[in-house]
């Protein structure tokens, strides 16, 4: 599948004015995921490209439509889309999370977060086309279930995540794009100390505080500056943060549960982190 898969990338690469001599993958997932695979595309000039492939062709054509339609500055640009398969620029840097983050970047990197949750889509029906808050729980609770029975949480975790998602639950919550991958790993550093955002392809339509919940939860920052990047977040932005554990919960259990498909040996470093969400005061504000 792999050598199809090549011969098909380095086709669409050629059509486009690139041509690849080396071929490095970059997916994070299991190597027998069937679901999207990466590559670093190395050139004859040199340089590289990002490709990235899909199987569903409906999401590959939902994020062409969002970031033809999105002017989100910081996230690396796209070059093509064909067949499914989107190149897009290489950025050189180093990402935050394997450098000791200063305070500075921590809080660029909450303002390029807020900046993309204040970018209205520029399309007439885009909010008949988010996923709201029901949907994201009913999703969640799903989760729960199948996490139960794969063994990752007892029973008693189960029920009482169950019963923190319908305590904390969100009266209402804002929607616009989310990026739905926002954390240190996909926020780059560059040469010239200019961060940029990469890993893009789970932008998307929704609850604009999933996105704080998944950058808590993947991007494990000391106390201190977690409180600054949030801090920062809520200077740069006029709308209200609201559920802050609903949404780490939920992020939490999707993150958790898409590593039991496609990456498992990663589970274990994200137990801890998955525990804290239960460690918190028995009345949770919404």
């Amino acid at each position: 599948m792999t050598e199809a898969l090549l011969e098909k990338l380095t086709k669409v690469c050629g059509k486009h004015g690139f041509t690849p001599v080396e071929w490095v993958p970059i997916t994070r997932f299991a190597p027998d995921s069937k679901r999207r695979k990466a590559f670093r595309a190395r050139l004859e000039n040199g340089s590289s490209i990002k490709a990235r492939w899909w199987s569903d062709h409906v999401q590959a054509e939902r994020l062409k439509m969002l970031r033809r339609d999105s002017s989100i500055p910081f996230l690396s640009s796209i070059l093509a889309f064909d067949e499914g398969i989107i190149l897009e620029e290489w950025i050189e840097g180093e990402s935050l999370c394997q450098l000791s983050p200063e305070p500075e970047d921590v809080m660029e990197a909450a303002r390029i977060l807020a900046e993309l949750h204040s970018t209205t889509p520029d399309f007439s029906d885009w909010r008949e086309s988010a996923r709201g808050v029901d949907s994201m729980k009913a999703e969640a609770l799903k989760q729960l279930v199948e996490l139960h029975h794969r063994g990752v949480l007892t029973l008693e975790k189960k029920r009482q995540a169950e019963k923190f998602l319908e305590r904390a639950e969100p009266d209402h919550a804002a929607i616009g794009y989310v990026h739905g991958d926002f954390c240190g790993q996909n926020l780059v550093k560059d040469n010239s100390g200019q961060i940029w955002v990469v890993d893009n392809e789970l932008l998307d339509l929704g609850c604009l505080d999933y996105d704080l919940g998944f950058c808590w939860f993947r991007w494990p920052l000391s106390g201190a500056l977690w409180q600054l990047f949030f801090e920062t977040y809520r200077g740069s932005t006029d709308r209200r943060v609201s559920a802050v554990w609903f949404w780490r919960l939920i992020a939490a259990t999707k993150s958790v549960y898409f590593h039991t498909l496609l990456q498992p040996e990663g589970l274990k470093a994200l137990l801890p982190r998955f525990s804290e969400v239960w460690n918190q005061p028995k009345e949770v504000p919404r």
